[in-house]
């Protein structure tokens, strides 16, 4: 009995220290659980104050740059590098607009006319626009122009003729243009007229005359010997061939245009006169 009531004084002891310690161990736990638990998550944003956080891991794959195109390549220019500079274009107040670009090879072609012609370019021909001309202008221009030419040219294209039915004087129109084919034939050259273009939305008045010239043009051909290159039929009635004037070909217009006056150069079977 004596043994077992000295075992109990110890454990009461024990406890009774515990208990005093029970107060501090308390307030210690609620302390720690008042502060946050932040999730070392790659999702959240990294926090340099936060020992727990990683930064975002960054990929170790290079971003592509953009490759450059092929134009970009061929015109790449580098700091050292001198300043590009272009060619002067044609002016506006220079007349006649007689420049076109150097051809590649040696022009055997000559388009003489009015600006219906101007943006009338292919590989192997040359083109002097007069704008605003009429057949009689370019009958004044002809004798400087045939000396002009080089000797490598064998055929002339004349594209004139539109302005003249401003005038509304078709038979001496067609005299005219019979003098405009002699002196054209007396410089031993290859004569190709270059039809009229129909005008789009301008009107009948206008429609019918440019008919009756290609029409007349058409028959003349084999009177006097010269190759006819029909565009009317070809442009007739096709918008998309047309600036907004109705007048002058677009962009699409004049590459179809040389396209025309080309094929009829190859494959051409010039009248005998009758």
């Amino acid at each position: 009995i004596l043994c077992l009531s000295t075992e109990l004084a110890e454990k009461n002891a024990q406890l009774s220290g515990f208990s005093s310690r029970l107060p501090t161990l308390s307030s210690l736990f609620l302390k720690s659980a008042e502060k946050p638990k932040v999730p070392c998550d790659d999702t959240v944003l990294w926090d340099p104050s936060s020992a727990c956080l990683r930064p975002p891991l960054r990929s170790r794959v290079p971003t592509p740059l953009p490759s450059a195109t092929f134009s970009e390549k061929l015109f790449a220019i580098t700091p050292d590098s001198p300043p590009v500079e272009c060619p002067p274009g044609e002016t506006s107040n220079r007349s006649p607009s007689t420049l076109s670009p150097q051809p590649l090879f040696p022009p055997t072609i000559a388009i003489l006319g009015d600006s219906i012609i101007r943006n009338v370019r292919f590989f192997n021909a040359i083109t002097k626009c007069f704008p605003g001309s009429t057949v009689t202008s370019i009958l004044h221009e002809l004798p400087q122009l045939l000396v002009s030419l080089p000797s490598t040219i064998i055929h002339i294209i004349d594209h004139v003729g539109f302005n003249d039915t401003s005038l509304q004087q078709s038979e001496v129109t067609k005299v005219h243009f019979k003098n405009l084919v002699d002196k054209l034939r007396g410089s031993e050259k290859a004569v190709f007229i270059s039809g009229p273009l129909p005008s789009f939305a301008r009107g009948v008045g206008r429609f019918s005359r440019l008919l009756s010239l290609n029409t007349w043009l058409q028959s003349a051909s084999a009177l006097n010997g010269f190759s006819f290159i029909d565009n009317f039929n070809l442009f007739w009635n096709r918008s998309s061939f047309y600036k907004s004037d109705g007048v002058h070909p677009s962009r699409l217009g004049s590459s179809v245009l040389a396209q025309n006056i080309q094929h009829a150069v190859q494959t051409k079977t010039t009248p005998t006169p009758m």
